[in-house]
């Protein structure tokens, strides 16, 4: 994901776009050969992840100004909409891999926190004229917590499986990586694009190749075998 504000100042690598397409394609798979449900909600997270960068991309190029209407450039309403819709889905994807109920309720937890602050800091704290950071620090967290909690459900299974080919596995290793490396820049994003440009796309070089990264691995486990741990 990227911001891109009026002056342009984070430039953005849009090679990820590719894995992202090609994952939210592949994982329709989960619909019409029936595979559990939390893959169709994972499913539908990457649906609502391609549809967002692919508009926020046309949306800054051409269509926030026609002959019809003129908007501000910023994309940040877009990814505030995303952020508080989009990201509730992967958590709850994230809830039902663990079979344990302390972290089943842990997630659940956090998938209710999560929307409820959401939904006020994008309309009442910082707005949909801001990057949501709030949400964006806050869903990080969540996401490294519950794919840790899953792989403690892993280690503790006493039968044999091959993660290669298990989807859930791709899913929850790419998205524990991928958020590890990315919440310190998540963290400091405001902070950086303000005070310190350079910095801020150095460590942004570094989230672009987890972007490919993560998205590549989602393709991958749509390749894989559906449902051995949910």
């Amino acid at each position: 994901m990227y911001f891109t504000r009026v002056d342009t100042l984070i430039t953005y690598d849009k090679l990820f776009l590719i894995p992202l397409l090609a994952s939210a394609v592949l994982s329709l798979r989960a619909f019409y050969q029936g595979w559990s449900p939390p893959f169709r909600f994972f499913s539908v997270f990457l649906v609502i992840a391609c549809f967002t960068e692919w508009f926020s991309l046309a949306w800054v190029r051409w269509l926030y100004k026609t002959e019809f209407w003129e908007f501000p450039q910023s994309n940040y309403w877009l990814y505030g909409l995303y952020f508080m819709v989009g990201f509730p889905f992967l958590m709850y994807f994230l809830t039902r891999l663990s079979q344990y109920t302390l972290s089943k309720k842990i997630g659940y937890l956090l998938v209710s926190v999560y929307f409820i602050f959401s939904f006020i800091n994008y309309f009442f704290i910082q707005t949909l004229h801001e990057i949501n950071t709030y949400n964006l620090i806050l869903a990080s967290i969540s996401f490294i917590v519950l794919a840790a909690l899953f792989f403690r459900h892993l280690l503790n299974k006493k039968e044999i499986i091959k993660l290669s080919d298990t989807a859930e596995v791709w899913i929850a290793a790419a998205t524990f990586i991928y958020y590890l490396g990315a919440t310190p820049l998540n963290m400091s994003l405001h902070y950086l694009t303000i005070n310190n440009e350079t910095t801020a796309l150095i460590l942004l070089n570094i989230t672009y190749t987890l972007n490919i990264l993560l998205y590549t691995s989602y393709a991958i486990a749509f390749l894989c075998k559906p449902k051995i741990l949910i």
